[in-house]
């Protein structure tokens, strides 16, 4: 069985990601200081998160639709 104080650290852990990601999509000029101040984390652990992943990868190298090529599998 996990001790109550591990069982909370967890799910803040988990959940700062997320927080992370909703301010940034909120406001995505906002510095990673003020999101640490709203979510109660510190700035350092903000950055750990910054920008948030699933954008960061959503974003990376794109650069419009790739064409198809006939015969390339």
């Amino acid at each position: 069985m996990i001790p109550a104080d591990q069982d909370s650290a967890a799910q803040v852990a988990a959940a700062t990601p997320a927080a992370v990601a909703y301010w940034y999509q909120q406001d995505p000029s906002m510095h990673p200081a003020q999101i640490a101040e709203r979510i109660g984390r510190s700035e350092r652990t903000v950055r750990r998160y910054w920008p948030p992943a699933k954008l960061q990868r959503a974003n990376a190298h794109h650069h419009g639709p790739q064409p198809t090529v006939p015969g390339a599998s």
